[in-house]
């Protein structure tokens, strides 16, 4: 089956303040124009009960920062900053700071805060914007045939898909990064991530702002576990997003299948 050649996909944003305001910056640059690339993590894809299907794309972890100039290119208070764009062309940037409901000034009156969760339309954060997805084909293997894939350092992704109990259909797909196996007694447990994880998918009108970054573990059957970031108390009244919330699901198809040729 076709499967996603993550070392090969990549997400593409321009910002250039000479033909449009970008709602998402927060400090002024020295040059109107900048381009970034951010690598593809994983996918997710929701079927409403109606049968509507929505992909969102889970974009590499960067920090916040300033293009461009000579020196203090970090924004601080920093954050870890991760992008999710949805087939719908809405996005939902994701913040991690040291620790949650800072107050930040921001350079630009006008501009954006710096918030830990910030979604809207893709036209309104990017002059232009381009997702390619390297596609290529996936064989799904054994429990045998996975042990002997990840000792001779062939490459792996995975999929898991599961039902919520309202009739959505969640489908996972992402590389297989740690990866524990045994040769003895054939056997396989993926430890990886992170992944665009809904949680709480069925107690929001956009399915975008479920999503919250998580590691994904499962043990050749039918449920996954993740482990997912969220505000976590640390004490006198102090929360950081950290992965503290762990989530069972049941009733998951989980594969994991081989991609390419090994060289």
């Amino acid at each position: 089956m076709q499967v996603c050649d993550f070392p090969n996909s990549y997400f593409t944003w321009c910002v250039d303040l000479d033909q449009k305001m970008s709602g998402t910056i927060t400090h002024i640059p020295p040059h109107p124009k900048n381009m970034a690339r951010v690598p593809i993590e994983a996918r997710c894809r929701i079927t409403d009960p109606g049968g509507e299907s929505t992909d969102y794309t889970l974009g590499g972890n960067c920090k916040t920062e300033k293009v461009g100039v000579d020196r203090d290119i970090w924004v601080l208070p920093n954050a870890d900053f991760n992008p999710i764009y949805s087939s719908k062309e809405e996005f939902l940037i994701i913040k991690y700071f040291q620790k949650n409901d800072l107050h930040i000034e921001h350079e630009i009156k006008k501009g954006a805060s710096q918030l830990e969760r910030q979604t809207g339309e893709a036209s309104d954060a990017w002059t232009w914007h381009r997702l390619d997805l390297a596609m290529t084909e996936g064989r799904e293997l054994s429990v045998k045939e996975v042990v002997g894939a990840v000792l001779n350092n062939r490459r792996l992704v995975v999929q898991t898909e599961y039902d919520t109990p309202s009739g959505h259909h969640v489908w996972l797909e992402y590389p297989a990064k740690t990866t524990n196996v045994n040769d003895d007694v054939p056997y396989y447990q993926v430890d990886t991530g992170p992944v665009p994880f809904p949680l709480d998918l069925d107690a929001v009108s956009n399915p975008l702002e479920s999503f919250h970054l998580a590691f994904v573990a499962h043990w050749m059957s039918d449920w996954a576990e993740f482990v997912v970031n969220v505000p976590t108390d640390v004490g006198e009244g102090v929360t950081v997003n950290h992965y503290s919330k762990s989530v069972r699901v049941e009733g998951t198809v989980n594969r994991l299948l081989e991609v390419g040729t090994h060289e």
